[in-house]
């Protein structure tokens, strides 16, 4: 590249000068269209006629996690995450419904012996933060209280168990934890 002569100023322009006009240009051209926000807003820009938390939209992917551990990977009064999953990255998300028991004889409903949590980061949902009674299983999972929990792109969700007493349950049980709901693009 070429010096060229700048015929306002009398100067010459180097290729470095070039460039930083260029650039003056290319940033003009985006302030004008809104911004750096405001072009990334139309580019991804998805709309939706119902709140996505609400109503599950077209666009959205059903999710289902279901996973059971054995008694004997648990250490007493330690929590086990017994299910583990990531948001996607750029979507966001509502848990409508959940189960989670004991599979085997032995669990006095209430006793105490495990401690049920849905942890969403380093947080508890909402009055999920110890459930001491089995609630529903894989066929007819409880809807979420207040119709669902939303979580959010690239959260960790866990659903987290806790045994606190052994000996009534019967060592060959395992412990199953679920979670349903969906992802939805983030608008």
């Amino acid at each position: 590249m070429t010096p060229c002569f700048d015929m306002c100023h009398g100067k010459v322009r180097n290729r470095y000068d070039q460039c930083l006009q260029i650039d003056t240009r290319v940033w003009r051209d985006i302030q004008c269209k809104g911004g750096i926000t405001g072009i990334c807003r139309r580019a991804g820009t998805v709309e939706y006629a119902d709140p996505p938390w609400i109503t599950m939209p077209p666009q959205a992917r059903r999710f289902q996690e279901i996973n059971t551990t054995a008694l004997a990977g648990f250490v007493l009064n330690t929590d086990l995450a017994v299910v583990t999953f990531r948001v996607p990255m750029g979507w966001d998300g509502v848990i409508t419904g959940n189960a989670h028991r004991f599979l085997g004889p032995g669990f006095a409903e209430g006793s105490g012996d495990i401690e049920w949590r849905v942890q969403l980061s380093n947080r508890y949902a909402p009055d999920y933060g110890n459930m001491l009674t089995s609630i529903g299983d894989l066929t007819s999972p409880v809807s979420f209280s207040g119709g669902g929990v939303r979580v959010y792109s690239h959260q960790t969700i866990r659903y987290i168990a806790r045994i606190t007493n052994f000996a009534p349950l019967d060592p060959n049980g395992r412990v199953l934890c679920a979670l349903y709901g969906w992802f939805y693009p983030r608008p």
